[in-house]
């Protein structure tokens, strides 16, 4: 597992950073989406190769 760094932002506006954290949020969310169709596609297939 990897260690998230910690990045020190200057001279950023806040709306900015809280606009790149709501995108980070949401780019999150989609790659659990992602990873979770993944997991159901391997065990539907994995159940339906033993039948």
């Amino acid at each position: 597992m990897t260690k998230r760094r910690t990045v020190t932002i200057r001279n950023v506006d806040e709306d900015v950073l809280a606009l790149l954290s709501e995108i980070r949020e949401k780019e999150r969310r989609q790659l659990a989406a992602i990873l979770e169709d993944c997991v159901h596609a391997y065990w539907a297939a994995y159940y339906d190769a033993e039948e």
